[in-house]
């Protein structure tokens, strides 16, 4: 091609740096009239018959390897990548639709998702999609076969009784990979019976594989930190018939799950100069068990302004799998057992009853009432067990406790519009807990509750809410089931009395046509008076201020700011007889963005979204928790994105994508360790990450 038009498209790559300077500079097609030539694209018009869809295809590069920054983005390694994304779509004259949206086809994180069918009649879906996650930022270990439930020492490795003494583990360390691959697989089916019956089928199998972080050892005296297998695949089944009338709908559904782990233990040689039987040890891993539950969900309108509605679902899970020996230490390994299985059932225990009424009292008065009762019974056998601490402690037998419980929750609320102007709402909530074998068997606690609506001019709403909750925990007993008995003081914060405040206050601001600055401030405080051991008391305090602009409509604009802090106070002791000490902590969060797309052109729009996150971390021990023995927690994220997409002409065009991120973090239970940092622990040594990366991604765009 040669001409002016040509000399135009040559000179491309000066025009985006132009237009990121501020400059505008258009490559045109002036040759062709129509809307299509010209990128105008109307994404609200009807989709027209036949197919449409866009293809996006090219590379890109990332600066740095990061696991951190990889977490399930899939991009954890420096150098090049395929960038491959589309979405196709079909419409038929008939009624027929086809969906086909693909993300991220050349990484790691890649989807998949096919949508097609009749509309009216039935839908069929079908997607997949991999999930990456990574953990352990320079960790390391010794051992071998991670990935296999029989992990091993090199052949030449010296135990010893502490970490320091262990000659050759300098020389056998190796990077440990601690990376688990998520691998999901949808499919579902919704089709229309009738004008008023419908019936959904929803199905799922997920796989992991990979390792994880473990850890065990001889309690008090030793411990080993290693890769430990993942093999877990879970499969979901969920189906439903649904009837919708005029006056009333239901919908009568079946779930069902199995979960299986390829595992079912994990062992090791003892790094450490071993106490006799101790040589080898052993952990058992999670269980394969099932899950399933009938539900009936339904709302009536039996006259006007009233809506009742409410689900009732009953379910049993269920876990068998053989036990594992007491112990893998040969002097105890002729111990018996109870009984061969867990047999552990949990038999119409998922019981769940939920009921809604909706009424419309006046034209200005409305009321909405709940009521929910959950229950969970444990039929689980209670046998005496052997006991062994850690494979070289005996101790006396006991009582497996198979938990159960039974909860009723109830709500009523109230809303009077005063005005158009002002609107007013209160209401009050309970909640009774009966559990069995803990240390508290019942807790009750009554909230209450009220807020202010003000509207008084169309450029302000100002929303202002209180609220108050006690709950008293009953007598609290210490349960002795043979296991390390707790200080008599001692409370659980969830079995604890409690009494709550909390202060909200939201406020909406319109200034200008298309214009919204909004402010919001929450203020929460926990008050354990009875808790002379155990967390005492919280307070948590959230600002946030929110601002939207549409200047006009190529451009809009966006920003953020929000502050969380946490304090709460706690209180130890060492035995009954020693003076509790005191401990303090203080987390705070702060997070800003800000962001704008803009039009430049109908060829050429571009988005820019720029986040900080900063939180940090105190942790006080002494007197009335104000010491600060140690270093602050600290994390520092900065994120930026840009994306340019260009249209050269009505289908063919390109996509600029480019991001940074910097991460810093600090955390002193890690930090400087490694691996052999605690004479007593061989650990993975794993650090706080720190990394700074940058990605870029270049697209061809072709749109049919």
């Amino acid at each position: 091609m040669t001409g002016p038009k040509a000399q135009r498209r040559s000179r491309f790559a000066p025009c985006v740096l132009a237009l990121l300077t501020g400059t505008t500079a258009v490559a045109a097609d002036a040759a062709s009239g129509s809307a299509a030539s010209r990128g105008w694209l109307c994404e609200l018009c009807p989709a027209p018959a036949g197919w449409s869809g866009e293809v996006n295809a090219g590379g890109g590069r990332v600066s740095d390897s990061s696991l951190k920054f990889g977490d399930y983005r899939g991009l954890e390694e420096e150098g090049g990548f395929a960038a491959l994304d589309g979405e196709a779509r079909y419409r038929g004259a008939d009624g027929r639709f086809l969906d086909l949206l693909a993300r991220d086809l050349g990484i790691d994180s890649r989807s998949v998702r096919l949508r097609g069918g009749e509309r009216g009649r039935y839908t069929v879906q079908l997607a997949y999609r991999e999930t990456p996650k990574y953990r352990g930022f320079g960790a390391e270990t010794v051992y071998l076969g991670a990935g296999g439930n029989e992990l091993a020492l090199p052949a030449d490795w010296q135990p010893a009784a502490n970490t320091s003494g262990m000659s050759s583990l300098a020389a056998s360390l190796r990077p440990a990979e601690l990376e688990i691959s998520r691998k999901t697989v949808d499919a579902g089916l919704q089709w229309r019976l009738g004008p008023r019956w419908s019936y959904d089928l929803a199905l799922q199998h997920q796989r992991k594989e990979g390792t994880r972080p473990f850890g065990a050892g001889v309690f008090t005296i030793h411990s080993s930190h290693f890769p430990a297998p993942v093999d877990f695949s879970t499969s979901r089944l969920e189906t439903g018939l649904a009837f919708a009338g005029q006056a009333a709908h239901w919908r009568l559904g079946f779930t069902g799950s199995e979960f299986e782990n390829a595992h079912s233990a994990v062992a090791w040689p003892n790094p450490f100069a071993a106490i006799p039987g101790t040589e080898r040890l052993r952990a058992s891993l999670e269980p394969d068990n099932s899950y399933y539950r009938f539900e009936l969900a339904g709302a009536w309108v039996p006259v006007q302004r009233v809506n009742l509605s409410g689900t009732a679902a009953i379910g049993r899970m269920r876990q068998d799998e053989p036990l594992l020996p007491v112990s893998i230490n040969p002097a105890f390994g002729d111990l018996p057992l109870p009984r061969a299985t867990a047999d552990t059932r949990i038999d119409l225990g998922t019981l769940n009853l939920a009921g809604k009424l909706d009424a419309r009292l006046s034209p200005r008065l409305s009321l909405t009432a709940r009521l929910r009762r959950d229950e969970r019974d444990n039929q689980t056998p209670v046998d005496l067990f052997p006991i062994i601490i850690t494979d070289i402690a005996p101790r006396a037998p006991r009582l497996n406790r198979p938990y159960s419980f039974e909860r009723d929750r109830a709500s009523l609320s109230l809303r009077y519009r005063a005005s158009g102007a002002v609107r007013l709402q209160a209401g009050a909530d309970f909640d009774d807990y009966e559990r069995t074998l803990q240390s508290v068997p019942k807790t009750e606690e009554r909230g209450y509750w009220g807020e202010v609506a003000l509207n008084p001019a169309q450029l302000i709403e100002l929303r202002l809410r209180a609220e108050r909750s006690d709950r008293d925990a009953g007598p609290y007993t210490t349960i002795r089931d043979g296991t390390l008995v707790e200080h008599p003081l001692m409370r659980k914060f969830h079995l604890a009395d409690r009494a709550r405040n909390r202060l909200l206050f939201d406020l909406d601001f319109f200034p200008l046509a298309g214009l919204t600055l909004s402010a919001g401030y929450q203020r929460s405080e926990d008050d354990y008076a009875r808790s002379f051991v155990g967390l005492r008391g919280s307070e948590e305090q959230v600002v946030s201020l929110d601002a939207g602009w549409s200047v006009s409509e190529r451009l809009y604009l966006h920003a953020f700011l929000n502050r969380n802090e946490i304090e709460s106070r706690l209180a130890g002791a060492e035995s009954a007889a020693a003076a509790p000490w005191l401990a303090g902590t203080e987390d705070r969060f702060d997070v800003a963005g800000l962001g704008l797309q803009a039009s430049i052109n109908p060829r050429i729009s571009l988005a820019l979204d720029l986040v900080s996150a900063r939180s940090e971390g105190d942790i006080r021990v002494g007197a009335a928790g104000r010491g600060s023995p140690f270093p602050t927690l600290e994390t520092d994220l900065f994120n930026a994105r840009l994306q340019l997409d260009v249209r050269l002409t009505g289908r063919w065009g390109f996509k600029v994508g480019l991001e940074h991120e910097r991460y810093d973090s600090s955390d002193w239970a890690l930090d400087g360790l490694g691996p052999d940092g605690i004479a007593s622990i061989l650990s993975l040594g794993a650090e706080s990450p720190d990394y700074r990366v940058s990605v870029l991604r270049l697209q061809a765009s072709y749109r049919f």
